[in-house]
């Protein structure tokens, strides 16, 4: 199935409680390109306790994709579209060593980020990680 069909999945079509589902509905998510409309902070306050629930979807499908919609502060953000990051997915597949080098220098950008891949439960990044490539 190609990307664009994916997306245009409806919501009923996941396994997801009837709660879950009636919260995406009220939230205005009828499919999963509807994700994208909204960024993790405004679908973790509009889901609420069904939020973890919708999670392993949004880590599967890498939703929501812009950089922009992750909740990352500007200055992150500002870091990665100049690594050439534009979105989750290819955030995710960004080499971990490049990227720790790339935000080491400051630890709150480093945190921030790390947090952001433990909610997607991705390898944070880590001094230890970047020895491991040397």
């Amino acid at each position: 199935m190609a990307k664009n069909e994916v997306l245009s999945l409806p919501v009923e079509s996941l396994k997801l409680s009837q709660s879950a589902l009636d919260r995406l509905k009220l939230s205005g998510i009828g499919r999963l390109e509807d994700f994208n409309t909204f960024n993790l902070k405004e679908l973790q306050m509009l889901l609420g306790e069904s939020f973890t629930e919708v999670l392993p979807t949004l880590i599967y499908y890498k939703l929501p994709r812009d950089v922009k919609d992750l909740s990352l502060s500007d200055e992150a953000v500002s870091v990665l579209e100049t690594a050439g990051i534009k979105d989750l997915e290819s955030l995710t597949k960004y080499d971990k060593t490049t990227l720790y080098h790339i935000f080491k220098e400051d630890e709150f950008l480093l945190k921030e980020i790390n947090d952001l891949f433990e909610l997607y439960q991705e390898q944070k990044l880590t001094a230890e990680l970047a020895d491991e490539a040397s």
